[in-house]
């Protein structure tokens, strides 16, 4: 059904030819440089009304939706705007002009199901995505795009990462293989600044978070399609509220640009014992927030291989202040790992009144046997350690 609509489709080519030739596009035969282009360009100028948020979707209901995907093409190009499966029709039909081998490619959430290619419905899919490639090359160099989702040319969102899509063409279907993610492509950095006020009795910590990629997209469709009590219930949540931690300030980047990598900043209080008088050191823990809990283990084997959503970098800096009165007691010794399923660096060093935290840890493997189960848990444990590191501040003599 998919590629005989857009069969169809191109049989009004004179107009999108006109509207194709209103996008900016390489000059030249480079053909992917062309597709590229194109991708950015729609990505960028054409909305996804599948993420209003839920503001916008009480105040711009638009009286004339049209449910049929394959029937209201032509209005996403006059409003500038349409669902994401919309938008895919749209950019395959403008892709065959370019000259490129186009195609739909129907796709299953691997975090619930897969595809059977026994089972003969087209029930068991859960979306559409869009396979593009030259003429010339192979089928084993179709680019697969996630058009709507915000995510860069050739990325697509994790839970169509890894598997087979139905690719439909019109000599029939086949199946074109959707290759993992890299670490690069979903990186957080955490930006951390701790003090301390009244003797001790108050931490006042600030942060700021940015997320580019998989998990700061997911973050912001799901803020999008709350409710602003909802949304500022969450972003509480994100900024560690609970127990004796108060949330002063929690505020979010523009949740419209999808372009952009989410950025969150938060503002906490938390009242503590303090510090007493005769204290000569005073210990703080680097964690909070800023350090994702790694996962906890069950079991001490395994049969099953093991599956994360998406591979995944951090880079998290941290300046700790030391309190009135006090410095930091000294440095402390690099810890590092480089292993086949990651690399896990952690410096601390002492520079003036403060501790420099600087963390970073890449997991670029997003799948493994399950042979390799003890040494993923003894990986995981050895971060885990380095991460409940206390640093300690001495009292300043004479204070």
């Amino acid at each position: 059904k998919t590629d005989k609509f857009l069969s169809d489709f191109m049989k009004g080519e004179k107009k999108l030819q006109e509207a194709l030739d209103v996008i900016p596009l390489p000059e030249g035969d480079d053909l992917k440089a062309k597709l590229k282009a194109l991708y950015d360009w729609m990505d960028a100028n054409i909305e996804n009304t599948d993420y209003r948020t839920s503001e916008r979707r009480e105040s711009e209901a638009r009286a004339d939706q049209d449910d049929d995907d394959f029937e209201s093409v032509r209005q996403v190009w006059k409003d500038k705007a349409g669902t994401a499966t919309q938008i895919r029709l749209l950019y395959a039909a403008f892709a065959r002009i370019l000259g490129a081998d186009a195609h739909m490619v129907a796709v299953v959430d691997r975090s619930e199901s897969y595809w059977d290619a026994r089972l003969l419905t087209g029930l068991q899919f859960d979306d559409f995505l869009v396979a593009v490639k030259a003429p010339s090359e192979p089928n084993e160099d179709y680019v697969v795009l996630d058009l709507g989702s915000g995510l860069p040319y050739g990325k697509v969102r994790w839970w169509y990462s890894m598997i087979r899509g139905l690719l439909c063409t019109e000599e029939g279907a086949s199946s074109v293989t959707i290759p993992p993610l890299e670490a690069e492509d979903s990186t957080t950095v955490y930006d951390v600044k701790i003090g301390f006020e009244d003797d001790g009795e108050l931490v006042v910590r600030s942060w700021t978070m940015t997320a580019a990629g998989q998990w700061g997209r997911s973050e912001r469709v799901y803020l999008r399609g709350m409710t602003p009590d909802e949304r500022e219930d969450r972003l509480f949540e994100l900024c560690g509220s609970g127990g004796d931690l108060e949330v002063t300030s929690a505020t979010v980047s523009d949740l419209d640009n999808f372009r952009e990598p989410l950025a969150l900043t938060c503002e906490t209080e938390e009242f503590t014992d303090g510090i007493a008088d005769d204290d000569a050191r005073y210990a703080v823990a680097i964690g909070g927030p800023w350090i994702a809990r790694l996962p906890t283990f069950v079991s001490d084997t395994r049969e099953s291989p093991i599956l994360f959503r998406h591979p995944w970098t951090t880079e998290t800096t941290i300046n700790i202040h030391a309190p009135e009165g006090f410095k930091p007691a000294g440095g402390h010794p690099p810890v590092s790992a480089d292993t086949a399923l990651g690399q896990f660096r952690l410096t601390i060093l002492p520079s003036g009144d403060i501790y420099q935290v600087k963390r970073k840890f890449v997991m670029p493997i997003p799948s493994m046997a399950a042979k390799h189960y003890e040494g993923l848990m003894k990986y995981f444990d050895f971060i885990k350690r380095a991460d409940a590191t206390r640093i300690e501040f001495v009292r300043i003599s004479g204070s």
